[in-house]
């Protein structure tokens, strides 16, 4: 079996189709930009927009796809929307794509732009996790000192080299067990239409 992918963009609007790549068109994207003053996509072609918006679409699959609420409308829908069992706070049957989820697909082309990926690598040298699990430190140069307080239990590290020193970063929780950036504007749009935790706590950590 051949597995190909869509080279041109295919608008999902709401018939679960089964080569959809995004949520969004281009004639979307510019309307959503212009009535926000923004610019970011005003010299850009068709082709890269709608390159954006896929790649937007893809990192909603890759980080939420599996988070959202109710269930695909169709066993051979490509995207995770249009979905079954979905009521906005009325109480109301909801069909289609929600309006949020087309718009996080637009914030997200637009912050593409300007990103070589969505869902980084990780920094290398890759991170080592300290004692406690959560925090670590990309460091840029031999080891020169160490420094504890016991009593407050600190520890303060000091790194030689060009650059030195430790990048604090902000990301989101663990996506099979990597740090990844988070996007605000995103996670609130798209925060109705997640499961209960499905959003992950945004905090800042160090990597």
């Amino acid at each position: 079996m051949t597995v190909t992918f869509e080279v041109d963009l295919v608008h999902e609007l709401g018939a679960g189709l089964p080569n959809a790549n995004s949520y969004a068109d281009p004639d979307q994207a510019r309307d959503y930009a212009a009535g926000r003053h923004r610019t970011i996509l005003q010299n850009l072609t068709e082709e890269q927009i709608e390159a954006l918006l896929i790649r937007a679409t893809d990192y909603i699959e890759q980080r939420w796809g599996r988070s959202f609420v109710g269930t695909p409308m169709t066993s051979s829908q490509a995207l995770s929307w249009p979905r079954d069992y979905v009521y906005d706070e009325l109480g109301e049957l909801v069909t289609g794509v929600p309006t949020g989820v087309v718009r996080a697909t637009i914030e997200l082309a637009e912050r593409a732009q300007g990103l070589d990926r969505l869902l980084p690598d990780p920094p290398s040298p890759y991170p080592v996790a300290d004692a406690d699990g959560v925090t670590a430190d990309v460091t840029d140069g031999p080891l020169v000192s160490v420094r504890k307080k016991v009593d407050v239990i600190e520890t303060q590290k000091t790194y030689g080299g060009a650059i030195g020193g430790v990048h604090r970063l902000p990301t989101a929780t663990t996506l099979n067990g990597v740090s990844i950036q988070e996007f605000p504007a995103v996670v609130t749009l798209l925060r109705r239409w997640l499961k209960a935790g499905g959003s992950g706590a945004s905090r800042f950590v160090r990597y």
